[in-house]
């Protein structure tokens, strides 16, 4: 008996029926997701990556809300909510590796390099009453 190369069986199609080369079998590609089927953790990170100008030491600057977000938890914390300072822990405790030392992990930026504002600021603040600057001591000298 002799097989023709046309006739099909079970696991295979005739030919004709068969996927073509160079042809996909899906030639619209899946569809794209749309803003009303878009999943909650990436309109969060939308939302979060979105950029708006905020006033913060006096200036208007261009920050993203979740920068907007930590930059009231740390001014919260320094103001003494505790709340705030436990919050901004945990996260270090999280996401900051801490098999590297904190020069490792500021990239040879300076510790705490403050400006004028940032030093008034730390010194009406209740948390460092009496604490002196190196800058400071130097200029008394």
């Amino acid at each position: 008996m002799k097989k023709t190369r046309d006739k099909g069986g079970y696991g295979k199609p005739p030919e004709k029926n068969r996927f073509q080369k160079g042809k996909s079998g899906n030639p619209k590609g899946r569809p794209k997701r749309t803003q009303e089927n878009k999943s909650l953790q990436q309109m969060l990170r939308d939302l979060a990556l979105r950029e708006f100008v905020g006033q913060f030491n006096g200036k208007q600057t261009k920050v993203t809300f979740i920068e907007a977000v930590f930059l009231k938890q740390f001014s919260e914390a320094m103001k003494g909510n505790t709340a705030a300072a436990k919050f901004l822990v945990s996260l270090f405790e999280k996401h900051v590796p801490l098999n590297r030392s904190l020069a490792e992990l500021m990239k040879d930026t300076p510790v705490f390099a403050l400006t004028a504002k940032d030093k008034a600021l730390f010194k009406k603040s209740e948390l460092l009453r009496g604490v002196t600057f190196e800058e400071d001591s130097q200029d008394q000298q």
